[in-house]
C-alpha cells in the first residue's frame, strides 16, 4: 500500500522545512498503527517524525530489530551487564517470595503432597 507522509526534517530561520516521503507498509500493520495513533491523538506523520528524530539524535536505529536487545539498559540507563544481572536476580527472588513456597519452579519448594 502506498502512503504519503510529510516528515519534518529541520528548522531554517524559524520555519520547519518538510519533504514528502513515499513508502510501502504492510496494510494490516498500517491499519492497526493508525487506530493506536488516533487513540493517542497522533497522526502517522507524527510517528514518522518521532522515529526520524530519534534516528538523527542517536545516529542509529532507535530500537533493536534483532531478537535480543542487550544494549538497551546500557544505552538508555548506563547500566552494565553485571548490574542488570544483579537487578534481575533480585527481582526473581522477590517474585518467587510472593508466589509462596509451593511454587513448583522453586527448587526449595517442598513440592506436591
Amino acid at each position: 500500500m502506498l502512503r504519503l507522509v510529510r516528515a519534518k526534517l529541520s528548522i531554517h530561520n524559524g520555519i520547519m522545512s518538510t519533504i514528502v516521503l513515499r513508502t510501502r507498509v504492510d496494510e494490516s500493520n498500517a491499519f492497526i498503527a493508525r487506530r493506536v495513533l488516533a487513540r493517542l491523538g497522533l497522526e502517522p506523520a507524527d510517528a514518522i517524525n518521532a522515529l526520524f528524530a530519534q534516528i538523527a539524535r542517536r545516529q542509529a536505529h532507535p530500537f533493536s530489530s534483532g531478537s535480543s536487545d542487550s544494549s538497551y539498559p546500557k544505552e538508555e540507563f548506563g547500566l552494565d551487564q553485571e548490574t542488570v544481572a544483579a537487578i534481575s536476580a533480585r527481582l526473581r527472588r522477590q517474585i518467587a517470595g510472593k508466589r509462596g513456597s509451593d511454587d513448583p519452579k522453586d527448587p526449595s519448594s517442598p513440592g506436591p503432597g
